[in-house]
C-alpha cells in the first residue's frame, strides 16, 4: 500500500481524535499479562506426539491459507441500484502538534488537517464484488491503473487469472470509514475531498458509469 494510502486510511479517516476522561483508580490494579500465541503453541506442542504435532501444524497452515485465498465477505454491502455520488472529507482534528525533522511545529494541536493538502490520490479505488460477473466486467473496463479492492471473492485467484493486483477490504475497515454500503463504487479525488461514485452496472445513460 502506498504512503498516501497509509497516511489517509490509517491516520486520517477518523473525523476527530477521541477524548478520554480520567476517572482515577478504583480498587487494586495489576498489569494485564496476555501470553503470546506462538509461545503458547510452542509450550503445548511439547506434550503431544510427533504425529499429533504434524497434524496440528498442517491444520494451522491450511487454516491460514484458506483465509488468505477466500476471505470472509464484507457484511452489509449491497449491489447499487442507481448511480449516485457522495463526498468524504478526510480532515481530522489533531490532538497533538505535528513537528518536522528539526522539531519545529508545522501543524498545531487542535488544528483541522486535511491530508489531501499534502498528498494526492494518484489511483482510483474500485470497490466491488468479484463473484458478480457484471461488477467484475465493469472493473476490467476501467483504467488499468485503478486499484481493485474486493468486498467479496477470492483475491489471490483473481490476481493470478487477470494479472492485476487485487486487494481485499479485510473486516470492512475501508468501506465502513468511507461509508460505502453498495458496490461497485469508485473513489477518486476531487479537490480536497474524496468523491465516491456508486455505479449502476450497465447503465449507459450516464457517462460517469462507463
Amino acid at each position: 500500500m502506498s504512503n498516501f494510502l497509509r497516511q489517509l486510511f490509517i491516520l486520517a479517516l477518523f473525523k476527530c481524535a477521541l477524548e478520554a476522561k480520567d476517572f482515577g483508580v478504583w480498587g487494586s490494579t495489576s498489569p494485564v499479562k496476555e501470553e503470546d500465541l506462538i509461545h503458547f503453541i510452542q509450550k503445548r506442542i511439547q506434550y503431544i506426539s510427533e504425529e499429533e504435532r504434524e497434524t496440528l501444524m498442517q491444520t494451522l497452515q491450511n487454516s491460514f491459507i484458506s483465509q488468505f485465498k477466500k476471505p470472509m465477505e464484507v457484511k452489509g454491502i449491497k449491489k447499487a441500484k442507481v448511480y449516485s455520488v457522495t463526498y468524504f472529507d478526510p480532515s481530522i482534528c489533531l490532538d497533538r502538534d505535528i513537528l518536522n525533522h528539526q522539531g519545529q511545529i508545522i501543524v498545531k494541536k487542535g488544528s483541522q488537517y486535511n491530508p489531501l493538502s499534502n498528498f494526492s490520490l494518484s489511483q482510483d479505488l474500485l470497490f466491488f464484488d468479484a463473484t458478480d460477473k457484471e461488477q467484475l466486467a465493469w472493473a476490467e473496463s476501467q483504467t488499468s491503473s485503478a486499484k481493485w479492492i474486493l468486498v467479496k471473492g477470492q483475491p489471490m485467484q483473481l490476481e493470478e487469472e487477470l494479472n492485476h493486483p487485487v486487494y481485499f477490504d479485510q473486516g470492512g475497515i475501508l468501506t465502513k470509514k468511507l461509508k460505502i454500503q453498495q458496490v461497485p463504487a469508485r473513489v477518486s479525488q476531487e479537490d480536497l475531498r474524496l468523491k465516491i461514485e456508486f455505479i449502476l452496472v450497465g447503465d449507459l445513460r450516464c457517462a460517469h458509469c462507463s
